[in-house]
């Protein structure tokens, strides 16, 4: 058996169909399933979706997909993706949520021939949502991760994320961010149209409602503690770059 090397990582919440639609699709377009491994995070009063994990593994991927289980609301949105990394084998993460699909063959061997290219691995590797458009599911090594801490800084109820680790990557030395046209992920939103606004959108929506009604000095993104909390991965992410070209 191949080792795991890339971990995709997806929170979802009453989403069983979309949940099949990420696992087939992510292995479909694949170059190597058996170096893939699906995370999913699920909320622990979502017994539908805990079966659907289930079922998948036993249908498509025994060895490859993979879910935990979390207690509903104990974590704010943006750290969900920080929880589905811990139990990851892959040394690169994916990005990913429920409401998205790979869309380009090979994104796996695409992905890790760039990482190959980077020695201490510290990128940003942003992903096309077609027609050359970027989207928020990027790849990131477990280098990050384990310099700052997590991989997406666990304030953000919604929106923000992506904005936030560009001004990270774009905060340490030389050219770290890399946009791949090669890797297409797109983004199946319903506020597009691409399908109906559920029970999970409009409780997604008031969360990221509330967050942007905060003053701007509050706000995660623009707010006072936001910005220190930024500087202070940079300041990590440097710290690791520096030692590691000793």
């Amino acid at each position: 058996m191949s080792k795991i090397r890339i971990s995709v990582l997806c929170p979802t919440r009453k989403r069983m169909a979309l949940m099949r639609r990420v696992a087939e699709k992510c292995f479909e377009t694949c170059h190597n399933p058996e170096q893939i491994e699906l995370i999913f995070g699920i909320d622990d009063d979502d017994t539908e979706s805990i079966e659907m994990a289930q079922a998948l593994q036993k249908e498509l991927a025994p060895n490859n997909i993979e879910y935990i289980v979390w207690p509903r609301n104990k974590f704010i949105f943006s750290d969900l993706i920080n929880q589905c990394s811990k139990p990851g084998k892959g040394e690169i993460f994916n990005i990913m949520s429920d409401d998205a699909i790979h869309n380009s063959k090979d994104w796996d061997k695409i992905a890790l021939e760039i990482f190959d290219n980077h020695p201490d691995k510290i990128i940003l590797l942003q992903t096309s949502g077609g027609a050359n458009q970027s989207t928020g599911f990027p790849f990131m090594h477990r280098n990050w991760r384990d310099a700052a801490g997590y991989l997406l800084s666990p304030i953000f109820e919604g929106d923000w994320g992506d904005y936030w680790l560009t001004d990270v990557i774009r905060g340490l030395p030389g050219n770290r961010f890399v946009f791949s046209t090669d890797i297409e992920i797109r983004h199946l939103h319903a506020e597009w149209g691409h399908m109906e606004k559920d029970e999970t959108y409009y409780e997604h929506l008031k969360e990221r409602q509330a967050q942007e009604a905060l003053p701007r000095e509050q706000h995660p993104y623009h707010g006072i503690e936001g910005t220190r909390l930024k500087n202070l991965e940079i300041q990590k992410l440097n710290n690791f770059i520096k030692n590691y070209n000793k």
